[in-house]
């Protein structure tokens, strides 16, 4: 996770599901860059749901597979939801 002005996502976050349920956020409370993980199940399907904040356009976050597979690099200003 990424802040380009360094103080924080200012209100944004990622929602995670596993298996359709809620399970956790991820948010960068403070700082330029920061770094979260789950834990997870053979089959499980994550999804990632990005809630827009204050100055999303400082905003980017890269997500990996267990292997280090990049998934996707979003932002700056990612989409919601």
């Amino acid at each position: 996770m990424q802040d380009s002005y360094g103080d924080g996502w200012n209100g944004a976050s990622i929602d995670i599901y596993i298996n359709g349920s809620y399970s956790n956020y991820w948010s960068l409370n403070n700082g330029s860059y920061g770094t979260d993980s789950l834990t997870t199940n053979n089959a499980d399907v994550v999804s990632f749901l990005f809630n827009s904040g204050a100055w999303d356009n400082e905003i980017t976050f890269e997500i990996f597979d267990p292997q280090g597979n990049s998934l996707g690099v979003f932002g700056p200003s990612p989409n919601t939801g």
